[in-house]
């Protein structure tokens, strides 16, 4: 058992999704405490790709699902939390903007 208590719920959600395979509720919570606490990560992203064929078309239970499955593919390190490098200068050089997403004056000279 791990000391960890989202170790221990991935465990006992774990035992339950193993009782009941097609139980939705019981394969987003294993993946939601996979992700959090960044155990079992493995079982959590299997459970959340499950999860996410059995939802249908559903958008929000789609988009936390993915949401969720961003941050256990995070902790494995299989995508990189920073921006693309093509992207940053873009983003350095934008400017402020006001709370429409309009472009303020720049005060750079």
């Amino acid at each position: 058992m791990s000391d960890a208590p989202g170790g221990i719920l991935c465990l006992i959600v774990g035992d339950r999704v193993a009782r009941l395979p097609d139980e939705s509720f019981s394969l987003y919570n294993l993946g939601r405490f996979s992700a959090v606490s960044g155990q079992h990560l493995a079982r959590g992203e299997a459970a959340m790709v499950r999860f996410l064929a059995m939802t249908g078309a559903d958008p929000v239970r789609q988009s936390n699902a993915h949401y969720r499955l961003g941050m256990i593919k995070e902790k494995m390190g299989t995508i990189r939390r920073r921006l693309p490098n093509a992207l940053e200068p873009q983003i350095a050089n934008a400017g402020p903007v006001d709370r429409e997403g309009g472009r303020l004056p720049s005060s750079r000279a």
